[in-house]
């Protein structure tokens, strides 16, 4: 007889090979009890050095956390969030080739350190990384990781200057792996609820992490339904420091919105729950159009409401405050 946890290993792969017989990449779908919520999450590879899981892996490049790859959303006969809506034809090595609750644990910007303004606990000059560790200490083509990522090679991205010890980080390039992530899997029979775990650590015990996701869709309350039709999708994470030197390190999902094929536009809008709606542009401008020629914010209530159609190719960048947490 097969011990319990094979037994339940062999039930994922096999959910997961019936799942994405539409897709050439490991995904395993997800559901409310009730049906009304469904998603996919892309599955990372559970041997990342077996090349032909990495091949079936649909997100495999240096930027965002491999296990938060969750898309595909069906709600009330609408469509979210679909993997052929962004960066198509789809390739799985660039770094913006995500999904859907797709993030990232840095700040979104170059260099190993987050830029001024970014502040840690218990201290406004604290040093926040920029989701990478080890990077300044190691050796052109040398291994530093990367949170949620694995070990990459410093100095590998095709903008990078190998020859300088000191290299700039920069968040948006692909980097070439020292070792990729390998991930631990498990879900429940049900099908609403998975559980990722991945951990990387360098040589010399300064440098480590391990990373636990879990996603759980769940059927809206009755007192919280008034006639909506849909659930939640609640994520946490528990980030654990398994080296020597201490560090902080901010987390953001990128959300890659889409909808039903069409641009979005005055039918949509958001409440930005706990939130203040004041926001700020960061110096955007130069490659984002203003948030406030296309959607109404800032009335302090938490909603974001959409004016008018955002046209193909449109980029808006606004970032929302909320002081008690890092912000940059």
């Amino acid at each position: 007889a097969k011990a319990p946890a094979a037994a339940a290993r062999e039930m994922l792969q096999l959910v997961a090979a019936a799942a994405c017989s539409a897709s050439p990449y490991e995904l395993l779908p997800l559901s409310t009890p009730s049906g009304a919520l469904r998603a996919n999450i892309y599955l990372p590879p559970a041997d990342a050095s077996d090349a032909a899981a990495l091949a079936r892996t649909f997100y495999r490049s240096s930027r965002f956390d491999w296990g938060s790859m969750v898309g595909d959303f069906t709600l009330g006969g609408h469509a979210l969030c679909e993997a052929d809506s962004w960066r198509a034809p789809h390739d799985p090595a660039w770094t913006e080739a995500a999904i859907g609750l797709a993030g990232e644990f840095g700040c979104g910007d170059d260099g190993a350190t987050c830029p001024a303004g970014w502040r840690g606990a218990g201290s406004e000059s604290a040093r926040i990384s920029n989701g990478v560790l080890g990077y300044e200490e190691a050796a052109p083509g040398g291994a530093f990781l990367k949170v949620g990522v694995g070990a990459l090679r410093k100095g590998s991205c095709a903008a990078c200057n190998s020859a300088a010890p000191d290299d700039l980080y920069r968040f948006n390039e692909p980097y070439a792996f020292a070792a990729p992530p390998s991930w631990r899997v498990n879900a429940s029979a049900g099908g609403s609820v998975v559980a990722l775990e991945h951990d990387a650590s360098l040589p010399g015990g300064r440098w480590g992490y391990s990373l636990r996701r879990t996603l759980e869709l769940v059927d809206l309350p009755p007192s919280a339904r008034a006639g909506l039709v849909g659930g939640l999708v609640l994520e946490s994470w528990e980030l654990r420091n398994r080296g020597r030197d201490e560090w902080q390190i901010p987390f953001y999902s990128h959300n890659f919105w889409h909808a039903d094929g069409a641009p979005t536009d005055e039918r949509w809008s958001a409440t930005l729950d706990g939130l203040d709606t004041a926001y700020y542009t960061d110096g955007a401008a130069s490659w984002a159009e203003p948030l406030a020629t296309y959607a109404r914010a800032g009335g302090g209530d938490g909603s974001l409401a959409w004016a008018r159609v955002v046209e193909g190719g449109t980029k808006i960048k606004a970032n929302f405050a909320q002081p008690l947490h890092a912000q940059g």
